[in-house]
Parts: C-alpha cells; sequence; structure tokens
C-alpha cells in the first residue's frame, strides 16, 4: 500500500491529467455507442446551428448564398459559432462531425483548465478535479471553445508574457479565435487584450505589453478571416438590410432579478452554479481574513484570500455591468444611436462566468485545504476537510445532473426510457418515404429525377423545426436565422398576417425580435416540437397560399392535420401522415394547387 501511494505522489501529475480526460471522454462515449440514436438539446443545436456548419460545409468557396435556405439567403444569414468547425461537417458526415468536435473541445477544456490551475500553483487533485467539472458544465457544443477555450486562450497569454514556448502559445490563440464566436463572446477578449496592453503600458512594461500585443493581432486577425461574412453584412455590402432593423428590445423590468440570475444562475448557454459556491465563497473570505488577523502571518494564505477576492469581484463588476447593458437607461442611448449597436449583446461577456466560477471553486478547495494545514486541533483539520468534501459535492452534483450524459446513459441502461434523437428528430428514414410520394406527385417517373425535382420548389413547415427538412435536402422558405434579409421577412409575413392578429404573444415574437421565420398557428404559436400521437389539430388557420406561392412555396410539411385544408387549396399528399417507429413526428404533407413556376 505504501508502494502505491508514494509511485502515486510520483506520477500523480502524470496520472491525474490521463484520470481526467478518460473522464470527459464518457460524455461522449454514447455517441460511439447509441450513434444517431444518441440525444443531443434540440434548442440552438438541432434546430438551427448544426445546419449553418452543415450548409457552409457544401457551398465552402462554392456560393456566395445557401440555395436551400429561405430560398437562397447569403451566407451571412448561415454562420456557424465555430467557423474552423466547418472542417469536420466537410470532412465527416453530419453526426460524426458533431460527435468528434465535441469530443475535441472537452478534451481542450480540460487541458486548458488544468494547466491554468497549475500555473496558479493550485494543488493537483484539485487541478484535475476542477477541469473535470468545468467540462461537465451542459455547455452546448455547437459553441466550439467559445467557453470550454478559455482556459487555453489564457495559459496562451500567460505564456507569450513570460515568453515560454511563443509559437505555440500564437497557435492556441489563433485555434480559440477559429472555433468561437466574434460576435459572442470574441469581442470581449479582444477588448480584455487591448486594456491589460494599456495597463501594461502605464506600468511601464513596454516589453510584456509588446508579447501580449502579438496575442491580440493573431486573435483579431483570425477573427476578421474567419468571419469576414458576418462583418461584410454589418458594413451593408452583402446586399440586403438585417431584420434586425426591426427588432424592438425590452429592457430588464427588474434589475435585481436580473443581477441575481447572472450572479448565482448565469445566462444564456452560460449556466453557472454560484448558489453554493457564492455563500461558500463569502465565508471561506471571511475566515481567512480573521485567521490571518489572528495569526498575523501567513502570506501564502492571505495570497489566496487575495486571488479570491478579486474573481468575486471580477464577478460582482461583470455582472453589475450586463445588468446596465440591458437597462432601460442605456437601451435607450443605444437605441438613439441604432445601426449594430441598438441590438448587440454586449452583456454577453457573462460567458466568462463559468471559467472565473471554476478559477473560484479552485482556489476555494485550495483555500480550505491551506486553512487546515495552519490549524492545530485535529478536530478543526477533519472539519475543514468535511467542508471541502461537501463543498466539492454539492457542486459536482449540480453540475453532473445537467450533463447530456445523463439522458444518453439512461438511453442506454433504462428500459422503456425514451428521449429526442438525432435519429427522431431529423427522420432520414421518413423523409426517403416523402420525397419518393412528392417525386409521384411531381409526376416523376423515377426517383432518379428526384433532385431536379427538390431544386424545382420550396416548403414551409408547420409545427416542426424548418431544420428538419432542410437537413433531408429540401429547399426551405423558413428557417431560423440571426441576420436575415428585412425585406424577405416582410414578405413572409404576408403568409400569415390573419393568423398572427389572433394570437398577441407570437405577433409580438415575430415582429419584435423575428429570429425564428417560422409559420405559426394561433392555437400552438411557435411550438415546433408536435410530437406525434398526441391528437394535436390545425383548425381555422388563416394563411394566405398566394403569398406561399410567391416565395415558390408548393409543399407544406405539418406536423398534425390541418382541418381547413381544402378551403386553403391545399391538397393532401397521398401516404400522409409520414411516420415511422422511431420518429418524432408524423409528417402530414400538403400540396399547394397551382404552383408557380420552378425557383431560379
Amino acid at each position: 500500500m505504501k508502494t502505491i501511494f508514494q509511485l502515486y505522489e510520483k506520477r500523480k501529475g502524470i496520472l491525474l491529467p490521463i484520470l481526467g480526460v478518460l473522464l470527459v471522454s464518457i460524455i461522449a462515449l454514447p455517441y460511439l455507442i447509441l450513434g444517431e440514436e444518441s440525444y443531443v438539446q434540440v434548442h440552438n443545436q438541432m434546430d438551427g446551428e448544426i445546419l449553418n456548419y452543415i450548409c457552409q460545409a457544401k457551398y465552402l468557396f462554392k456560393s456566395q448564398t445557401i440555395p436551400e435556405f429561405m430560398n437562397g439567403m447569403t451566407k451571412a444569414s448561415m454562420l456557424p459559432p465555430a467557423p474552423l468547425g466547418v472542417l469536420f461537417y466537410l470532412l465527416l458526415k453530419p453526426f460524426q462531425a458533431f460527435a468528434l468536435m465535441h469530443l475535441l473541445i472537452l478534451i481542450i477544456g480540460f487541458f486548458g483548465m488544468y494547466h491554468i490551475l497549475r500555473k496558479c500553483s493550485i494543488k493537483v487533485e484539485i487541478c484535475a478535479i476542477t477541469a473535470v467539472l468545468f467540462c461537465y458544465m451542459p455547455f452546448y457544443p455547437v459553441y466550439g471553445l467559445a467557453i470550454l477555450g478559455q482556459p487555453l486562450l489564457i495559459v496562451c497569454f500567460w505564456n507569450l508574457i513570460e515568453k515560454k514556448s511563443k509559437v505555440w502559445a500564437l497557435a492556441g490563440i489563433a485555434l480559440y479565435a477559429g472555433f468561437s464566436s466574434l460576435s459572442l463572446i470574441g469581442y470581449a477578449w479582444i477588448v480584455f487584450g487591448v486594456l491589460f496592453i494599456i495597463y501594461l503600458l502605464i506600468k511601464k512594461k513596454g516589453t510584456l505589453a509588446r508579447e501580449a500585443a502579438f496575442g491580440v493581432v493573431t486573435l483579431i486577425v483570425v477573427y476578421l478571416l474567419t468571419n469576414i461574412e458576418l462583418l461584410t453584412s454589418m458594413i451593408g455590402k452583402s446586399g440586403f438590410v438585417t431584420h434586425r432593423e426591426d427588432m424592438k428590445l425590452l429592457p430588464s423590468e427588474n434589475l435585481l432579478n436580473t443581477a441575481k440570475n447572472l450572479l448565482l444562475s448565469g445566462g444564456s448557454y452560460a449556466p453557472v452554479y454560484g448558489k453554493v459556491l457564492f455563500t461558500a465563497t463569502v465565508l471561506l473570505l471571511i475566515s481567512i481574513f480573521l485567521l490571518v488577523r489572528m495569526k498575523k502571518e501567513d502570506e501564502k494564505l492571505k495570497e489566496k484570500g487575495k486571488v479570491i477576492t478579486i474573481l468575486l469581484a471580477a464577478i460582482l463588476v461583470g455582472t453589475g455591468l450586463c445588468t446596465l447593458w440591458t437597462s432601460g437607461f442605456i437601451l435607450g442611448i443605444r437605441q438613439s444611436i441604432g445601426g449594430g449597436l441598438a441590438y448587440f449583446q454586449a452583456d454577453r461577456i457573462y460567458w466568462i462566468f463559468p471559467f472565473i466560477w471554476s478559477l473560484v471553486l479552485a482556489f476555494d478547495l485550495d483555500g480550505i485545504i491551506e486553512m487546515k494545514n495552519q490549524i492545530r486541533p485535529v478536530f478543526g483539520k477533519a472539519i475543514l476537510l468535511e467542508l471541502a468534501g461537501l463543498l466539492l459535492l454539492v457542486q459536482g452534483y449540480q453540475i453532473v445532473k445537467d450533463n447530456t450524459l445523463n439522458k444518453n446513459a439512461r438511453l442506454m441502461l433504462v428500459e422503456g426510457y425514451s428521449q429526442i434523437t438525432w435519429k427522431s428528430l431529423y427522420m432520414e428514414d421518413v423523409f426517403d418515404e416523402i420525397k419518393v410520394a412528392i417525386s409521384k406527385n411531381e409526376n416523376s417517373q423515377t426517383v432518379a429525377t428526384l433532385g431536379t425535382d427538390l431544386d424545382s420548389f420550396s416548403v414551409v413547415s408547420l409545427g416542426l423545426y424548418p431544420s428538419v427538412p432542410l437537413y433531408n435536402g429540401f429547399t426551405c422558405a423558413d428557417g431560423y436565422s440571426n441576420n436575415y434579409s428585412l425585406d424577405y421577412k416582410h414578405q413572409f409575413r404576408k403568409i400569415m398576417n390573419k393568423e398572427l392578429e389572433k394570437n398577441e404573444e407570437a405577433k409580438r415574437y415575430f415582429d419584435e425580435w423575428g429570429n425564428r421565420l417560422y409559420l405559426v398557428s394561433s392555437e400552438y404559436g411557435f411550438n415546433s416540437l408536435l410530437q406525434k400521437n398526441q391528437g394535436y389539430l390545425f383548425s381555422s388557420i388563416s394563411i394566405d397560399t398566394k403569398a406561399m406561392k410567391d416565395l415558390k412555396i408548393r409543399y407544406i410539411f405539418s406536423a398534425a392535420p390541418i382541418e381547413d385544408a381544402d378551403q386553403l387549396n391545399l391538397t393532401l399528399v397521398s401516404g400522409s401522415p409520414f411516420s415511422s417507429s422511431t420518429s418524432y413526428y408524423e409528417i402530414w404533407v400538403y400540396c399547394i394547387e397551382e404552383a408557380t413556376s420552378p425557383l431560379k
């Protein structure tokens, strides 16, 4: 036993990182076992971002538009949040690309967090545990390294300042920029980098400022190169006015609640688990202060207290800035200035909070262990160790329970358990049948001519995500985008002018936000998850089929029957509804009579 412990002490710097990588890789293991029957978060992944990668890969270096999306919208309307991720979808099948990209960012996230904590002289066990928990936070894989890559980014800048492995440091910074979003979080790191350079210059540390500048320039250049379409559209060179000009942003109704949620729960797609950790951190800081005052020494414990204080202050200041950005006062100024500033979400600096909170957790645990070494009673030491274990247990449970691994594990192990999976949502088998039925409906003699048929009209979805037919090769008049033509939005709205008047909430959602350019109904609004066999029915829906024809729409894919189909001049395609034992939806395919000429 003693020999094993000695071996561990000697080799833990190697063993723990290996164990950590294995633990975070388990998150992606179900992809290998279940394949396309794996659970994948739908929101902002399967309903949109994944299709951005697929379509950008399909037309990489080929076209300035995506023909299948919104009847041929510019590439700026389908920008993936991690541009270099397109390479995965270029070389692999979509699910394989998603799974491998997820695994890669998990491994990078682990090593980045592990190494930054090691550079902070945190105990190696705490480094490994914190890095694993950081990776288990339920971040969306489609956002690449936007959050999980932040530790890597800081390590690379740190190495630049120390003049260590400069080439590798610049490569790491370039990797982060290429695998993250400029508009979601990249802008913040550029600003922080510039402020850091200014700080170094004020401190008359010109040599260090120059090294940091190399990193910031690399960050900016790579972001510029990978976001050409976005930047072109922002300066009006892409040929359309963005639909964002129609957006009507509302200020936070309760600034205190907004701040509280950001501090303790985090923001959209950047969850934090600060409820217990915030309390523990404040109590630890008080304890450190009292202990240092009593002993009037112990520089090591005092230094840890300072670092924890700085980290907590950074979160509090960041929370204040985010809250201020959404306040009525600042929103009024933004709207008076107009342009991109009006709808720019600068408050997304909260995407840095999960990283900072993870650092806080590590320093808290390390601080508690350090306090243990400063007190004599064995009983007191035992209590501190128990507190450290309890904090780790509570934080670990909160984080791990929300990870997608839980649902995938149940899919593998629990009989009768069901979830939306990649296969059940995209339903390739069902859409193969739909293609054959439409081919027959279009009087095609063989399925061999089906490619031409699919290009000759567009479709629209009702009660299901437009990403589903788009994934299966159809040209869609609808879609999910945060940057498409304002004129096209107004054209599409004509289809459901009357229906929107029946549902004030849906009307406001479409008119004042509009990223989801979906066909809606007064009964179900923008609900695009109308599951089969649940008795859904579209009754008395008011849609303008003439306006549909103007947008070259020939077919409606509906997740439920349309009661007044005859009055709307809709003909049910033979074979409807289409479904399978594994499909989430059943698809009722309606053909709009007297369709117009093919798309050009």
